[in-house]
């Protein structure tokens, strides 16, 4: 049943505001009070309005003055008119107040400026909003219609009293009587300039919310069984028992305070603006197959547990209140933000895959008993937080910003110290110091101070054509780290503290082809799909999920094109960025499936600078340094020996000296190769490019000097004997060079992020095992026993690979 909003969504006083600073109601009588019913309804016995005012007084939502009274035919100002707004229908942003007559100390500032930035006023021509003036009838009609983003009609000329009224308000009269919010009186009048009055803001809004909300009350299942309801208002929900099934929500959805511990259901739905989650209990909210794109959490009072499943894809959570979060096998969640509205000593826990979460909240307890988080971010106001990751946790990158306790057993990738006085119950896999805190920063690790440098060292970043990059604030990477670490084998079962990622959608996925290779920023790019979707162009280092494509558009460093099957479409490239020169294109059906992805390059325009854009170096073999920028380039020096002298190498932080006579130096494309003779070790190398030696292809020098981060020589995995295919069943025997994880996926995939080889594995299309040890040359057995035949690749990440065929 779909019925008015009831008392969760707001402490609407729609009659009676209570407003700091000004005891006053609308009018001019004594300040109201919470009057009994009786008193307060003695004076609407036989008014027009009185089943509405009794509605708003039966919800709680209305007050009476000391005398008891109601006054249905007072009148009220405008700045109560907007407060009340404000509170009914959430306008909680707030924006500048351009009006001359309100002041920061006025008590209906805020209100204001929560006004102008819902963009439903505007104010008087000569500067001034008015706000103690009692509001008109046609002021009235032009705030609700543009609140309610009302089309203007010609319906006013049907009153004889607003032919003649001003053209700001004619066509917004119109609005608000076609939409049946406002009506005319006998006699064929609209009564423009009459002022409005305390009954008339009742039943004005009540309608105004009805046709804005829709609104479910009762327990029960509501929406079609097969095909989907599209709606094109808000929805509330305010009772525990809904579910709610295949429907396209094009505004927000509240579950409302009403809702208790109760729980609610959604199935099949898809929800256009924010929804908010005010109530629910420890086992409530269960969102299944749905789409959202902003989820609020904000629960005043307990705890509760939204349940995440299927394929349920979620942009974005932002948690202001206790919680658990779910997030089951199949699902999606791209961002968690615990923000700063988050009550000291809060707790929120989370439970499977997320890609991103950012701790914002000083002082909370964050529960990881087990999943994954790809990055974990820890805010520089977040001191005194504390995570707790349990056994079957993993984070495979940590970034500390402030002083926290990092507690349990689960594995860390590669964590960043960017704050003294952290502590960490056992260290990363990968420890590495920021460049917020001196190089010897200490930290506690099992209760012992240990310089963050003497823990563990961290990994090479991999890009996204699979060499390894160490300059990642400019360079084309992607994720970091080495895939999970623990003991014994671990084919996607989870035990010992794997990595639960979510696989990629099953079924036929799209395949491009005619795909532009090359092109610089502001030409389009051109690309076919034999299936119906999108063509997506995103930076390296996206993860192939819709959410994460959606996720690059809306940050400006992806663009897609709605595309026809087998029908090439043109992507405009203009606003991607000129310095990071890789960029993947893919394509998405419009059932959700990602295609592969094709790498291209992205190069800056002739009028651009020449920049440098990072470091990659090769994985495979250490033997191999490059350069890269913005642009293609060539020499600037007479020849390739005076390039390679204006070259110098450090090895382990020793002074740099030239490169030996074996070394080679290679152009080509917008990369500068140093190849070594012999193959690099150790974990702090450097490249050192003197100024002026190369230039674009336009003739533009390159005028300042390179020097790289430190490079530390990447994972290398190998075959033990020079057998290349096996049987079903067998062990392979592959020795690595460093403690990391080797993974035996299938050859076919080419993978954009450790997040994509993970996937494989839980998707039970490859396995993996975990060197544990810090042993050099070590001997792995990997299993192949749950494989299908077909042709694989043994890998480290990031490092080399070895393919191999199954029988």
């Amino acid at each position: 049943m779909k019925t008015w909003v009831s008392k969760l969504l707001v402490m609407l006083m729609v009659v009676s505001i209570s407003v700091s600073n000004a005891n006053v109601a609308f009018g001019d009588a004594s300040a109201p009070t919470a009057a009994s019913k009786k008193t307060f309804l003695t004076d609407i016995s036989g008014h027009w309005a009185e089943k509405t005012i009794e509605k708003f007084a039966a919800e709680g939502m209305v007050q009476g003055y000391e005398n008891g009274s109601f006054q249905p035919n007072g009148t009220m100002k405008r700045a109560e008119l907007i407060t009340v707004i404000n509170q009914l229908f959430g306008f909680q942003e707030t924006g500048a107040v351009s009006a001359a007559d309100v002041t920061p100390d006025d008590w209906f500032y805020t209100e204001v400026a929560k006004a102008q930035k819902a963009g439903y006023i505007t104010g008087y021509t000569n500067g001034r909003f008015k706000p103690e003036q009692a509001i008109t009838r046609q002021e009235t009609a032009v705030l609700i219609a543009h609140m309610l983003d009302l089309e203007v009609t010609g319906s006013s000329n049907a009153f004889t009293d607003t032919v003649n009224s001003p053209e700001w308000s004619k066509g917004a009269i119109g609005a608000v009587t076609e939409a049946g919010v406002m009506q005319g009186y006998n006699e064929n009048i609209f009564k423009p300039t009459a002022q409005v009055t305390r009954a008339e803001a009742v039943v004005i809004l009540d309608r105004a919310y009805q046709a804005k909300n829709v609104a479910y009350d009762k327990a029960g299942v509501y929406g079609p069984e097969t095909d989907v309801e599209k709606i094109n208002q808000n929805v509330v929900i305010n009772v525990p028992g809904v579910t709610l099934q295949n429907m396209d929500i094009q505004g927000d959805l509240l579950i409302g305070r009403g809702v208790g511990e109760g729980d609610v259901t959604l199935k099949n739905v898809k929800v256009h603006g924010t929804t908010t989650v005010q109530g629910g209990g420890e086992n409530s909210i269960h969102f299944e197959d749905s789409i959202m794109v902003t989820v609020v959490v904000d629960k005043v009072d307990g705890k509760v547990r939204i349940v995440v499943n299927g394929s349920t894809q979620i942009a974005d959570v932002t948690v202001q209140s206790n919680a658990k979060i779910e997030a089951q096998s199949g699902a999606e969640i791209n961002k968690v933000t615990l923000s700063e509205a988050l009550p000291q000593a809060s707790n929120v826990q989370l439970v499977g895959s997320f890609e991103t979460v950012n701790v914002i909240a000083k002082s909370i307890v964050v529960d990881i008993p087990k999943g994954s988080i790809k990055d974990l971010n820890v805010d520089s106001a977040a001191a005194g937080t504390k995570l707790d990751l349990g056994r079957e946790a993993s984070i495979i990158t940590l970034i500390m910003n402030a002083a926290i306790n990092v507690a349990g057993q689960g594995t860390v990738q590669t964590a960043t110290v960017n704050a003294e006085g952290i502590s960490m119950e056992k260290p990363a896999s990968n420890m590495k110091v920021g460049s917020d805190v001196a190089k010897e920063v200490k930290l506690k690790i099992g209760g012992k101070d240990v310089a963050a440098n003497d823990a563990k060292q961290p990994a090479s970043t991999p890009s996204a054509s699979g060499s390894l990059s160490n300059d990642s604030s400019n360079s084309d990477s992607g994720s970091t780290g080495s895939g999970s670490t623990g003991s014994g084998n671990n084919s996607g079962e989870q035990p010992g503290g794997g990595i639960d990622i979510h696989p990629l959608p099953t079924g036929d996925v799209p395949v491009l082809s005619s795909v532009t290779k090359k092109a610089t920023v502001t030409e389009s790019v051109y690309a076919v799909s034999d299936m119906d979707g999108w063509v997506y162009i995103v930076e390296s280092g996206t993860t192939r999920s819709q959410i994460g494509l959606e996720e690059a558009v809306r940050g400006g460093i992806g663009k897609k094109e709605a595309v026809k099957a087998n029908q090439g479409v043109y992507i405009d490239t203009t606003g991607l960025s000129r310095t990071k020169v890789t960029f993947l294109v893919i394509a998405l059906s419009a059932e959700g499936q990602v295609s592969y992805p094709e790498f291209i390059k992205l190069y800056a325009g002739k009028d651009d600078a020449l920049e440098y854009s990072g470091t990659s170096q090769s994985g495979r073999t250490n033997s191999s340094i490059i350069f890269n920028f913005n642009k293609e380039i060539q020499n600037h020096l007479p020849d390739l020996e005076a390039l390679k002298a204006a070259i110098t190498f450090s090895v382990n932080h020793e002074p740099f000296q030239p490169l030996h006579a074996e070394d080679e130096i290679r152009l080509y494309a917008n990369s500068l190769e140093v190849v070594f003779a012999v193959p690099y070790s150790g974990e702090a190398n450097k490249l050192h490019l003197n100024a002026s030696v190369i230039q674009d292809t336009y003739g533009n020098v390159y005028d300042r000097e390179v020097t790289t981060s430190d490079i530390k020589a990447g994972l290398n995995v190998q075959l033990v004997s020079d057998k290349r295919v096996f049987a079903v069943g067998d062990e392979i025997a592959v020795r690595v060079n460093q403690r990391t994880t080797v993974y035996l996926v299938p050859s076919a995939v080419r993978f954009n992020t450790l997040f994509d080889v993970e996937n494989e594995v839980v998707a039970k299309r490859g396995t993996k095992v975990t060197v544990a040890e810090q042993e050099p040359d070590q001997d792995v057995m990997i299993p192949t026993a749950d494989l299908t035949p077909g042709s694989y690749s043994v890998l480290v990440w990031p490092g080399n690979s070895v393919h191999i065929t199954l029988q």
